[in-house]
């Protein structure tokens, strides 16, 4: 079999003997480095630029050497390539659909143009469609016998052994951890407007963002104009997220479009409350109020009013933690989302 993405879900694969995976990456940086570390089998298709002609003979041969049986492509390059390369390896490919291009704001308008049309023009070619998050699901078509919805799913006990990184900056008071790249659909930008209100309440509060994007110096800008510079840290990207979640009140997710984030499955199965907003398919994550708590899109009003609901009850905290890890263990498991793709696995090579 041969993957292009997620961690976790290849491991569970390898350890069941459910597949031999290879791990196609498009350049040897951290991603490819962590899979190596893993025990994984890393393939590098190094392209020059977002379209290298050269990209496709190199996959075919590549896939046709180590005699691929299924390719997996998880984002619109691999999916454009995967699709591409099936007429002459003549093996199924399955896709995942983890977000909407469109949701992509970081990538030029004309560049999601070009690559919505290359990946619209490839639909056909894809044997069975993976959606997941239930909106993602719905857009693919719930009655299609293609498509099949199975949400991201975490092993506690890897996610706790995630450890290292560089220091910690040493807080008095509570801290807000908000993990993602620092890009317009992640919101960083509405967080800081809550940010302000929550600072004026809570004095002590810190901000903590985890992650770089080309967001970073607009942040920081806003930042210093609300006059709340002290209250935000720039952790920079962090590979490793259990020493942060440790050190965290709660888990803010102000994202613009999502599709099941695996930043809140890790919070959690670690017991932190998470606070998020209300777009794709977080709900089905914090599906009931004593799970988590859910706000509006474009809100900053209320989702400092959350926070500071939050913050003001430790006890209700400390319950929504509880209960969060409860929901993760029975309806998001690695061990359900590796059983589930296997047997789409199986679907692709028995028909």
């Amino acid at each position: 079999f041969v993957f292009l993405r997620p961690l976790g879900l290849r491991l569970r694969l390898a350890e069941r003997k459910l597949a031999d995976p290879v791990f196609l990456c498009f350049r040897d940086g951290l991603v490819a480095r962590k899979y190596r570390d893993a025990g994984l089998t890393v393939e590098l298709i190094p392209m020059s630029g977002p379209f290298d002609p050269r990209a496709m003979p190199r996959l075919v041969g590549l896939l046709k050497q180590i005699g691929a049986q299924i390719v997996h492509t998880h984002d619109h390059k691999s999916h454009v390539l995967g699709r591409l390369a099936k007429p002459f390896v003549k093996i199924p490919v399955v896709s995942t659909l983890h977000g909407l291009l469109s949701d992509a704001k970081e990538i030029p308008r004309n560049r999601r143009l070009l690559y919505g049309l290359m990946v619209r023009a490839t639909d056909s070619m894809t044997d069975q469609w993976i959606a997941v998050s239930k909106p993602l699901f719905q857009r693919l078509g719930e009655d299609r016998k293609d498509v099949t919805f199975i949400p991201n799913g975490v092993d506690p006990a890897m996610v706790m052994m995630d450890e290292g990184g560089p220091p910690l900056p040493d807080e008095r008071g509570p801290v807000l951890l908000c993990l993602g790249r620092l890009s317009v659909e992640k919101g960083q930008d509405i967080l800081l407007d809550a940010m302000a209100k929550v600072a004026m309440m809570f004095p002590d509060t810190v901000l903590w963002l985890a992650g770089e994007g080309p967001l970073e110096s607009t942040l920081r800008s806003k930042a210093s104009a609300l006059r709340i510079e002290n209250h935000i840290r720039f952790l920079g990207f962090r590979e490793e997220v259990a020493p942060l979640l440790r050190h965290a009140t709660a888990l803010i997710l102000p994202s613009r479009g999502e599709g099941t984030p695996i930043s809140v499955l890790e919070a959690m199965s670690m017991e932190v409350p998470v606070i998020a907003v209300a777009v794709g398919g977080v709900p089905n994550l914090l599906s009931q109020p004593e799970i988590g708590i859910l706000v509006p899109p474009e809100n900053p009003e209320a989702l400092a009013e959350a926070i500071a609901g939050l913050l003001r009850s430790p006890e209700e905290a400390r319950r929504l933690g509880r209960a969060g890890k409860a929901h993760v263990a029975a309806n998001f498991s690695l061990d359900a989302m590796a059983e589930a793709t296997a047997q789409v696995y199986r679907s692709c090579l028995n028909s």
